[in-house]
């Protein structure tokens, strides 16, 4: 009887270290589409879109992975915000996701929205935020493999 207490114990016990363990790891979304895809950027300093981007400017870029410097995808305004495209067009290969905190004295949350260009479905956000401190700071929130119209995402 002892035995299989302690064996219940240990098996248990054995259950509780695994479920509070954090073994996740990065997660990965994979978008299928012939055009490419689209990053939106937004972000928000507490008060309403246009104090927003009065108070900060961020920007959004696609690197090659490998260099780091070569620009593939630099962010164009699309109203108030920014957007980046990688085209199916562009080279098989790994890229880098970078948001930049270029100008700002706020703390600023951001979020990007990943998707396909033609295939709009199913959307996927990434949050995160810039302290008071960090204007001038380069992030990179998501990895990106091209494999032809497939691109694998990798978020940290």
């Amino acid at each position: 009887m002892r035995k299989i207490i302690s064996f219940l114990g240990l098996v248990l016990g054995l259950i509780f270290i695994s479920s509070c363990s954090d073994d996740e790891g990065p997660q990965q979304i994979i978008i299928n589409d012939i055009s490419g895809i689209r990053i939106d950027l937004d972000w928000s300093t507490g008060e309403n879109a246009s104090q927003a981007v009065i108070d900060a400017n961020l920007d959004l870029t696609i690197v090659v992975a490998d260099d780091g410097s070569q620009a593939v995808g630099i962010s164009e305004n699309n109203g108030l915000f920014e957007f980046v495209s990688l085209s199916s067009a562009n080279v098989d290969g790994d890229y880098a996701t970078l948001v930049f905190y270029r100008t700002g004295t706020v703390e600023v949350t951001y979020k990007i929205i990943i998707s396909g260009i033609r295939s709009t479905d199913n959307p996927f956000e990434i949050t995160g935020t810039f302290s008071s401190d960090q204007s001038g700071s380069i992030f990179s929130v998501a990895d990106i493999t091209k494999k032809g119209n497939q691109f694998i995402i990798n978020l940290p």
